[in-house]
């Protein structure tokens, strides 16, 4: 696995990720109490 962390600002940290052969871009660019926010609402609706 290698993890290259392309900035770090109040905007978000963007991150370069590869692991087993697949390449992902990272972004989340909100808030930490957003982003919990979202995730519980999408576990109520599965």
């Amino acid at each position: 696995m290698k993890l290259t962390v392309l900035a770090s600002g109040p905007s978000g940290m963007p991150a370069y990720l590869e692991f087993k052969g697949k390449k992902y871009l990272i972004d989340c660019g909100i808030t930490y109490r957003q982003l919990k926010l979202r995730l519980e609402q999408t576990r109520k609706k599965q």
